[in-house]
């Protein structure tokens, strides 16, 4: 009878831990919808400790199953290298047409992307970072990916430094989370 009462408590002990997990799914994409490969997608806790890591499939989806309820979680997208990849010298003019007024970069995004020194502001010496990575004087910028919460909306979008709403990196798993999406922004690159 023991055997049973033990087996019984096992079973509803594990069928409870089952009953409180619960999947965290979204995609990270470019803000003009383009798939990035090579993602990588960490899952920490509330003191910042590594949970779970999952790749980025072919059509910028990510997913994490299983994971404890009632905890509060972050999401950290990840991806090195690529600096490069879709910089050229149709930055560097976008860039300094922003600078000057002539004409402003249509997306809060392309202006993060041209803050290649990471000094919350689209500088000339930004682009003159740009610069010397087209000339390939430099190989890297100090961030080569931003990603950003596609539900964040920017005070100014010409000045997205200047504060925005929304976007919040962490939550509250208390249920299944569909559509945690990101966007991935090349750094350097306003073009797209």
């Amino acid at each position: 009878m023991k055997k049973i009462i033990l087996f019984l408590a096992s079973f509803l002990a594990v069928a409870m831990a089952m009953a409180q997990s619960a999947s965290i799914s979204g995609t990270i994409l470019r803000p003009d919808g383009t798939v990035v490969t090579g993602i990588t997608v960490n899952l920490l806790n509330a003191q910042g400790q590594l949970v779970a890591t999952t790749g980025v499939f072919g059509n910028g989806l990510y997913q994490f199953a299983n994971i404890p309820t009632g905890q509060e979680y972050t999401l950290v997208p990840e991806l090195q290298g690529q600096a490069l990849l879709d910089v050229s010298t149709l930055d560097i003019v976008m860039g300094a047409q922003h600078i000057l007024g002539i004409i402003q970069l249509d997306s809060p995004f392309r202006v993060l992307a041209g803050d290649v020194n990471q000094s919350n502001s689209l500088t000339t010496l930004d682009l003159a970072l740009i610069r010397q990575m087209v000339l390939g004087i430099t190989t890297d910028f100090p961030v080569n990916w931003q990603f950003f919460r596609t539900d964040a909306q920017f005070v100014n979008d010409n000045n997205p430094w200047q504060g925005f709403s929304g976007g919040n990196d962490s939550f509250l798993l208390e249920e299944d989370i569909t559509g945690l999406d990101f966007y991935a922004v090349k750094t350097g690159d306003l073009s797209w």
